[in-house]
């Protein structure tokens, strides 16, 4: 057992440098080791791997207790150590140790095994209609990862209802049938067959975003045609190849578009069509030990949120690929403003008048039975996941985000001038929200500590404007970098007062998933993907870093990767092929050698879901309680393909682990040293940094005085809160 949890890949010389030491006592498994902490705080030192030379000494920071893992903590702060090396951590007197890890420069680079490489090279081997083919993957064993593609005619019937459950392939592909499309290509939106515009869109966006940050900050050679950072069969066609990725799941959303000719959804031309999926739930092909014939594929009814996130990441392509194509960037722009349009012309809000769902026996709302909605239910999830929404007022700010930007940079002035008083009529334009509260099927719907996920866009709008600054008013561009460095702060905050580093906390506030349990559990604890949230969070820190240059933000996006990377109350790495104990068997229906050997294990560069609170699968065997209040969330987690609700993948996951790795590689190594960096006050006696004077500004200091451990404040809200100077 490992006590001293560390980042098993390593550190960078000039960033923080941070371990846990904890307890163990989380742990609700039979027969675990634990340990007491006795002290308040523990003598540690730092060990050269290849000489047993003690090279650093330290003492830990005072113990408390952790909610979210349910352990007793010290963190072991070694940042002032800046030496390249291979180390260890041990505490003096105990036989508490932690595993090896390098500190260099090149931590995320080796170029043998470069993380980057790896992650971006799950959405080539999720690719559908195509052969995957041996020398395009990048890691594993490529031989047997190589496999024949699915898909490769995906004609689907057009559905003429929401209909979550069909009696008989006949109905999915007769009764309800409207027409047929043809929608090759595009990603799998994880291990099964579904195909997803919203988190497609999600993840197109995260990705052309990560390459248009480097872009704008010239540090986007990386990603030239040949450069072999990203590997694709589009290669040698001076194109940037991330560029040439992200178009093969584009090129498939801009399948998805209603005909006038359509039948039954005719009158909705320009919308988009939500999704592609099997009509039963149907193992990934190949799979030698199941017998079936493959399922009928569906196309599930136009909506509002598909057509939107088609337009952002259209207009956000147009930009990124009028260098290289110019009648491809036009036909993007054309087509996000035709989008965008047919948005405005169908658009009515979102019904949430209280019924009584007639299977569940439980209040919901009435857009939720509507057969034609042009919104997605919650309650579909036979076959593929049912990513429903019930508000896409920030869908359509962050489409007329894309389309102002792209516009103002590709000359076309009245359009942008049109575009950016579209955006201006957002109730939350120019800001990024800290507090997201996700509906789910149920009456209690869960508070997240998060920015932006696949249903809450607003932030993916403001983040555009961020990177495209120069095209607003001083004061507007203000606005903007003053909310991304407030919720830069709020993460950093929390994640100081986490035990094991991680920018994302447990709420108070639970939730009703009918999908999964009965309507009359209330889930309490992390959220399906917590991994993703977290990164996601640090994604909004190192857009805070290249605001203020201040180390605080670099930090804390490192900080967000020690986690993934053992970091954590298991001291486990979340990422495949990286760290001496980690993942081996996500849940994915082609990387499946857990339950059949004949298949592959997964390749290199994957990020699992992690602790997840949704107990509705193996989890519950290992004794988590789905009824319980008091699970430690960050242990809801087992290596294993059958608890898909921890261990599964995604392409909304993998992409913001790109974003993060993309991220630190431009800048980590760079960094000469930031560690006695003045940060300045902003505005004096703003403890909480919410930008006004206040009560709970008192109330943050008093805290901070009194548990600095638990109410720490963040770097700038102590230099804001000495205001005497001493």
């Amino acid at each position: 057992v490992n006590y001293i949890s560390v980042n098993q890949v390593g550190y960078y010389p000039n960033l923080a440098k941070v371990a846990t030491l904890g307890d163990n006592d989380g742990d609700i498994l039979y027969g675990a080791d634990k340990i007491t902490l006795s002290k308040d705080t523990y003598d540690f030192e730092l060990v050269d791997a290849s000489s047993g030379k003690v090279v650093y000494e330290g003492t830990s920071g005072k113990k408390f207790y952790d909610k979210d893992s349910d352990d007793n903590v010290c963190k072991l702060d070694f940042s002032d150590f800046k030496e390249q090396g291979r180390f260890y951590l041990r505490i003096k007197g105990e036989s508490w140790r932690s595993m090896e890890f390098d500190i260099n420069d090149h931590i995320y680079t080796d170029k043998s095994h470069n993380m980057l490489t790896n992650a971006l090279n799950y959405f080539y081997q999720n690719r559908s209609g195509i052969d995957i083919e041996e020398k395009y993957i990048t890691s594993g064993d490529t031989s047997t990862l190589a496999h024949e593609g699915g898909h490769k005619k995906d004609t689907a019937a057009v559905q003429k209802i929401w209909k979550n459950e069909y009696a008989s392939e006949t109905e999915a592909t007769g009764t309800y049938a409207s027409s047929k499309i043809t929608a090759n290509g595009g990603w799998y939106d994880a291990g099964d067959h579904g195909k997803y515009v919203v988190n497609g869109g999600i993840a197109v966006w995260t990705l052309q975003n990560m390459y248009e940050r480097s872009l704008l900050n010239e540090k986007a050679a990386k990603f030239d045609d040949g450069s072999g950072l990203v590997v694709v069969p589009e290669n040698k066609n001076d194109v940037p190849e991330i560029l040439d990725e992200v178009a093969y799941e584009l090129d498939w959303m801009a399948k998805m578009k209603v005909q006038s000719d359509e039948p039954t959804w005719g009158e909705y031309a320009g919308l988009y069509y939500h999704m592609v999926q099997d009509s039963v739930a149907q193992p990934l092909y190949p799979q030698p030990d199941y017998e079936c014939e493959p399922a009928a594929r569906v196309v599930k009814p136009p909506t509002f949120a598909a057509t939107l996130n088609y337009a952002a990441c259209a207009a956000q392509a147009a930009r990124l690929w009028a260098p290289y194509d110019a009648e491809k960037a036009a036909n993007y722009l054309n087509s996000a403003v035709e989008a965008y349009e047919a948005y405005q012309k169908h658009y009515y809000e979102y019904d949430d008048a209280h019924e009584i769902h007639p299977e569940y026996q439980m209040s919901t709302t009435a857009e939720e039975l509507r057969e034609d909605s042009l919104y997605a239910p919650m309650m579909h999830y036979k076959g593929g996941e049912a990513y429903g929404d019930n508000n896409v007022t920030d869908e359509a700010y962050w489409a007329a985000c894309e389309i102002f930007v792209s516009a103002s940079r590709m000359d076309a002035g009245k359009l942008a001038h049109k575009y950016l008083s579209e955006l201006a009529k957002y109730k939350n334009a120019f800001k990024i929200p800290t507090e997201i509260i996700e509906p789910y099927p149920g009456m209690l719907h869960q508070e997240v500590n998060s920015s932006l996920n696949w249903r809450d866009t607003g932030a993916a709008g403001t983040l555009t404007l961020a990177l495209n600054s120069d095209l607003l008013p001083d004061y507007t561009a203000k606005d903007v970098n003053d909310a991304i460095v407030a919720a830069a702060d709020k993460y950093i905050k929390i994640q100081q007062n986490q035990g094991y580093g991680i920018p994302y906390e447990i709420t108070d506030k639970g939730y009703n998933d009918p999908n999964g349990l009965s309507p009359h559990i209330e889930i309490k604890g992390y959220r399906k993907g917590s991994n993703a949230i977290a990164l996601n969070n640090a994604l909004i820190m190192a857009y805070a870093y290249d605001i203020t240059d201040k180390a605080g933000y670099i930090n804390g996006a490192a900080q967000t990767m020690d986690y993934m990377l053992g970091n954590n109350p298991l001291s486990f790495s979340y990422i495949t092929g990286y760290g001496n104990y980690g993942v081996q068997n996500p849940h994915h229906k082609y990387w499946l050698n857990e339950i059949y050997h004949t298949l592959p294990m997964a390749p290199d560069g994957i990020l699992v879901g992690g602790a997840s609170g949704e107990l509705t699968d193996y989890l519950r065997h290992l004794g988590f309680d789905p009824h319980a209040y008091d699970n430690p969330s960050q242990r809801c987690y087992a290596d294993s393909w059958e608890a898909y609700s921890a261990n599964g993948t995604n392409l909304e996951w993998n992409a913001p682990l790109a974003w993060v790795l993309s991220f630190v590689q431009d800048e980590a190594a760079d960094v000469v040293d930031l560690g006695n960096e003045e940060t300045k006050a902003t505005l004096y006696g703003d403890a909480n940094n919410d930008g006004v004077l206040s009560i709970a500004d008192a109330t943050a200091v008093f805290q901070a005085l009194g548990n600095s451990d638990k109410y720490a404040l963040s770097e700038q809200g102590v230099a804001n809160a000495d205001v005497d100077g001493n």
